[in-house]
């Protein structure tokens, strides 16, 4: 929902439904943050279950990285991409995957971790 910009059926703005709740997820002491990755299983039941979560593979040091896009800037392979108006276009090998909500609340509760992904081709 967060890549749609209009959500329906009220035609409210994605980010605007999205964005206050993700503060308070990413302002929670209970909670962790874990960007870039994926749900793979839910066991138990309502106030006892266990989540299984994959991290995809970012090719970037989470822990050196301070998010100030240098490396973006510098990379230069380019990778495929079909998520881009008219179709298919190269981007850089290196980017930051956000969204809107993203966007909106660059900070870090929301970390701007770039990832390395694609095929690889050169300039």
């Amino acid at each position: 929902m967060a890549q749609f910009d209009k959500t329906f059926p009220t035609l409210d703005c994605s980010a605007c439904i999205l964005t206050p709740k993700m503060v308070d997820v990413g302002s929670h002491p209970n909670i962790t943050l874990l960007t870039w990755s994926e749900v793979e299983k839910v066991e138990g039941y309502v106030g006892s279950f266990t989540v299984t979560v994959r991290k995809k593979a970012r090719k970037v040091d989470e822990e050196l990285c301070t998010g100030c896009g240098i490396c973006q800037e510098k990379c230069p392979k380019k990778s495929l991409t079909m998520y881009s108006r008219p179709g298919w276009v190269y981007r850089k090998a290196v980017y930051t995957p956000s969204h809107k909500p993203c966007q909106i609340f660059r900070s870090s509760m929301f970390p701007t971790v770039p990832i390395m992904k694609g095929n690889l081709q050169s300039l």
